[in-house]
């Protein structure tokens, strides 16, 4: 093996010091010279390589399915997606689906390109292929779209996709997640928040802070009051009880923070403070409270657990190592 590796490497040393002299050199080898600067990072130099074969007339099929998979691979490292895509499709449709390198360039051009379309039906087919489709692992894929998109300003096509993922799996909380970031109407957004409270509280709490400022904004905060009474979720019962203190309802909210206080939970740790305020009447200290538990809130953030990065607000899917369902709570108290 090492000999091999060895003779490989003065191999492509030969050929570099061939092209540097204007040596001519023929197909393989001139695919072969610009994969190797596309390996090596550059991008330019091995597409200007394989863009003087483009130009040749004589090629067999198979040396124009080679070459278009390596023009794809340039175009796609040069972030120049239509043309990538172009090539790599000629590629595909030669190989048959069977080049697995391809197919996954393919995917990428269509991600970062933001065909979500064209690529949730190749991932479909991938899955398929490898035999490891599953429902559940296409409506996290639907989701991923879903997310991209959402970050695109395209509410619209990313709605499409949850409603897809939906279908897949009805009870995939992460959906209701989305569909909560899309919707506008500020009671349908606390439905969707309630749905998934018992799974992601700490996100469902901070989001609730933000929902309170555009109810108080807009002059609704009797329907959101209205609502919080009503729900039967453990953590919207919580995030009511500063609202009840700031009303100056603090029988009510003792009785609350007392049934609260049972429960083995870290989002009640600053909640549990306020019973002896409350019980006491420190108006100052309640206020003291109440806002020490929304500045905890606001320092939040979701660490990967794959690869440590952090987000200031969640991610389905982490950026950094592209691992999905890996971010965890980290808050700072």
């Amino acid at each position: 093996m090492r000999f091999l590796f060895f003779r490989k490497n003065f191999t492509l040393e030969k050929l570099i010091k061939r092209f540097k002299k204007g040596k001519e050199l023929d197909f393989e080898e001139y695919l072969r010279l610009g994969d190797y600067y596309r390996e090596n990072g550059f991008y330019a130099k091995a597409l200007r390589i394989h863009l003087s074969l483009d130009i040749k007339k004589d090629l067999t099929e198979l040396q124009r399915a080679k070459l278009d998979k390596s023009l794809g691979l340039d175009y796609l490292n040069l972030y120049q997606f239509k043309e990538a895509i172009n090539h790599l499709l000629k590629a595909d449709n030669y190989f048959k689906g069977e080049d697995e390198e391809v197919r996954n360039a393919l995917l990428k051009a269509y991600e970062f390109s933001g065909d979500w379309d064209s690529a949730c039906e190749l991932k479909k087919e991938i899955f398929i292929s490898n035999k490891v489709y599953s429902d559940e692992k296409m409506a996290l894929y639907y989701l991923y779209a879903a997310e991209d998109l959402l970050k695109r300003g395209n509410f619209r096509k990313a709605k499409k996709f949850v409603r897809e993922a939906l279908k897949l799996d009805e009870h995939i909380p992460e959906a209701n997640y989305f569909l909560a970031e899309i919707e506008e109407n500020l009671i349908k957004k606390l439905e969707y928040y309630e749905k998934i409270a018992d799974r992601f509280p700490y996100l469902v709490y901070r989001k609730l802070v933000k929902l309170k400022e555009k109810f108080y904004e807009e002059g609704k905060m009797e329907e959101l009051f209205d609502y919080l009474e009503k729900s039967e979720s453990l953590y919207l019962k919580a995030f009511l009880v500063p609202l009840l203190i700031q009303k100056g309802e603090y029988e009510e909210a003792k009785s609350i923070i007392k049934y609260l206080g049972s429960e083995k939970d870290e989002i009640f740790l600053n909640l549990i403070l306020l019973i002896q305020a409350v019980e006491l009447n420190y108006e100052e200290e309640i206020k003291k409270i109440t806002g020490k538990i929304e500045r905890d809130l606001k320092q939040i953030t979701f660490i990967c657990t794959s690869c440590k990065k952090e987000y200031p607000e969640y991610r389905f899917r982490c950026e950094n190592c592209g691992k999905t369902r890996k971010l965890v709570l980290k808050i700072k108290i």
